[in-house]
């Protein structure tokens, strides 16, 4: 997650220039691939009850949005008042037409979940897999922040089997793909980038901080230094932040 390094930077130069975050862009991929059958059965992250990703994890990353918007908190003739929210969802209908049943017989060289498909209105109240929305946080009609949140778990996973394993969180193909992007009008853009090719429990693997790794936290700091001053580009992993973050406590 954000730490307080980052948060820290954020409000300084915010409070220093008046100038409030203009976009936040946060995306996560949890990895976590559902075979047809499991969207009936499955209490552990379960769909039927007509929730989902949001419900599931996504609720980590509206917590996230919040706690960098307080930020903007105190901004002279800028204080935003009012919002507007467009949504869209991908549920596990849609995602049968995507992967449908030749595609599991061709991919996963299987044709167990055949009947299943065959009954797809069964799935129509089902809890969404993906949840995509543009926020737009608004000072009267003026637009002061604009937000994107796209949470998925449609995409990119390591399962590669049909049966579920007895650990479903650290032994099921899921791998974390997240990123954030902050922009704090022409003066500064932060960026967090943290992806995963291996599950927890191969952790051995890939043993550094490095992309694809378990550990993998990289962020970007661009800063206008001929206004602000400060580096133009600082880079820092998950080892730097630590240090820098014992600075600060």
């Amino acid at each position: 997650m954000l730490n307080e390094y980052i948060k820290q930077l954020i409000e300084e130069t915010i409070r220093q220039y008046n100038i409030p975050i203009t976009y936040i862009d946060i995306y996560h991929n949890d990895g976590m691939w559902n075979m047809p059958s499991e969207f009936l059965y499955r209490e552990n992250h379960p769909y039927k009850y007509g929730y989902g990703k949001l419900f599931h994890s996504g609720y980590h990353f509206i917590d996230l949005l919040a706690w960098l918007l307080e930020a903007n908190r105190g901004i002279k003739d800028k204080t935003i008042d009012n919002a507007q929210m467009y949504v869209s969802v991908n549920n596990p209908v849609d995602f049968f037409t995507v992967f449908n049943n030749y595609d599991y017989k061709k991919i996963l060289r299987t044709n167990r979940f055949e009947e299943v498909l065959k009954n797809q209105e069964q799935f129509r109240d089902f809890g969404e897999i993906d949840f995509h929305s543009i926020i737009n946080f608004k000072s009267k009609d003026k637009l002061i922040t604009n937000c994107s949140l796209n949470l998925m778990q449609s995409g990119f996973s390591k399962r590669a089997w049909c049966t579920l394993p007895k650990d479903t969180y650290k032994s099921n193909g899921r791998v974390r793909h997240e990123r954030v992007n902050i922009q704090i009008g022409p003066l500064m853009n932060i960026q967090i980038h943290s992806y995963q090719a291996y599950e927890i429990k191969d952790r051995e693997k890939m043993c550094n901080n490095s992309v694809g790794s378990v550990e993998h936290f990289d962020i970007y700091v661009f800063r206008n230094n001929e206004l602000i001053g400060g580096k133009a580009f600082e880079f820092l992993d998950i080892a730097t932040l630590s240090d820098k973050e014992k600075n600060i406590l």
